[in-house]
């Protein structure tokens, strides 16, 4: 009797320890799936694919890219009959957009765009103001999402098939 019981103890002992690892070991790969934000020393970029888990983020820290992303704001035109107040990105399962969060004002861009087809949306403390352009703002983002590999395979035909084809950047 004594025998069986330090045999169980063993066994509940080794399938906590497993059970632990496996937590542990999921929690690290879930970290490194994803470049933690940029906090104030770049742009962290959030690709909205998914629903119930994570979405993939990047980092843009290279002051050209900054500029170009600056630039192409830059050109888009404000969209009178739009709503500011209200939210261009749908609420939908699959691709949603792109989410650009700043909060370093860097490169004299906003702290936050929301970026969902030809339709920007800016906010920079209590100021909203939302923007149509050619979709050249989404082509950039998709583009630099694809070259930081921050995206899968799967992720990536989520995306492409969002934006309306097997496109890719422009």
């Amino acid at each position: 009797m004594r025998r069986s019981t330090e045999i169980c103890r063993r066994i509940a002992r080794a399938a906590a320890a497993a059970g632990l690892a496996a937590a542990i070991s999921m929690a690290l790969s879930a970290n490194a799936a994803a470049e933690p934000p940029a906090g104030t020393s770049g742009l962290t970029i959030q690709v909205l694919i998914y629903s119930g888990r994570p979405d993939p983020l990047f980092v843009i820290r290279d002051p050209a890219q900054i500029a170009k992303l600056k630039q192409l704001l830059d050109q888009a035109a404000p969209d009178q009959a739009a709503d500011a107040a209200k939210s261009i990105l749908p609420s939908l399962l699959g691709y949603k957009g792109f989410l650009i969060l700043n909060p370093g004002a860097l490169g004299g861009l906003p702290r936050e765009v929301a970026v969902y087809q030809q339709r920007v949306q800016t906010r920079d403390g209590g100021s909203r103001r939302v923007l149509s352009d050619s979709g050249a703002i989404e082509s950039f983002l998709a583009g630099e999402a694809e070259r930081s590999k921050a995206l899968d395979a799967r992720a990536l035909e989520i995306l492409r098939t969002g934006r309306g084809g097997n496109q890719g950047p422009r």
